[in-house]
């Protein structure tokens, strides 16, 4: 759903839990997802959830914000050139667009010891 919202020319940003139908999205293949830890869970099931917490994937501009905000929690000067790098050595998704990063901020840290 990210990924179309995107494609439409919307930002990350503007993704909310209650639009596009996304909240039942979530609360539908929760339960119906065989391979998910919730797959026709009596929870999900008598609405014992209450609410959902989406994360949704990175874009490569976030990725450079997390190396950035990494430097500064290190005391670091920022620097945009090793931030951009970093971000372009991280995998994206789908293979088609690239659109977003496989892996989170956690693996920003061990990047930034290689180029420091």
């Amino acid at each position: 759903m990210a990924l179309d919202f995107l494609k439409a020319g919307k930002e990350r940003e503007d993704i909310k839990l209650n639009s596009q139908g996304l909240e039942t999205a979530i609360n539908n293949d929760l339960f119906n997802n065989k391979n998910g830890g919730f797959w026709r869970s009596s929870l999900i099931d008598s609405n014992v959830v209450d609410f959902f917490v989406p994360f949704l994937p990175l874009e490569h501009k976030h990725v450079v914000m997390c190396a950035l905000a990494e430097m500064h929690t290190l005391k670091l000067a920022p620097d945009t050139a090793i931030a951009g790098k970093i971000a372009n050595d991280i995998p994206y998704f789908p293979q088609e667009t690239k659109m977003f990063s496989v892996k989170g901020c956690k693996s920003v840290k061990q990047r930034l010891n290689y180029y420091l």
